[in-house]
């Protein structure tokens, strides 16, 4: 299965919102993989097993079961989520992407 889910971050119609900057969103979607207890419902144990520059693996103790997984960062681009598969976890993954309009389209 595939989905794809558009997430529209800035109103440049309305300027009573405060926009967000694209460094603003990325260092979101970062602190979203390292941190994941801020973001996570249900999360109990994270354990971040080693991390470098572009890619860390981490292990996340959900209820009933743990999930092991691979992230990797293409900065200021995407963070990609690779769930590794074990006899109780299937794999998956996941790709947010920063995407803005052409300026044309602003």
């Amino acid at each position: 299965m595939e989905f794809e889910h558009v997430v529209q971050v800035n109103d440049l119609k309305d300027s009573s919102i405060p926009n967000l900057t694209r460094k603003q969103l990325w260092e979101g979607l970062v602190m979203r993989a390292e941190a994941p207890q801020h973001f996570v419902i249900g999360l109990g144990e994270f354990e971040l097993d080693w991390q470098t520059d572009k890619r860390l693996k981490r292990s996340l103790e959900l209820p009933g079961l743990v999930v092991d997984d691979l992230v990797t960062f293409d900065e200021g681009q995407f963070v990609h989520y690779e769930i590794i598969p074990t006899a109780t976890v299937a794999g998956g993954s996941l790709t947010m992407t920063i995407e803005e309009p052409e300026p044309q389209n602003c």
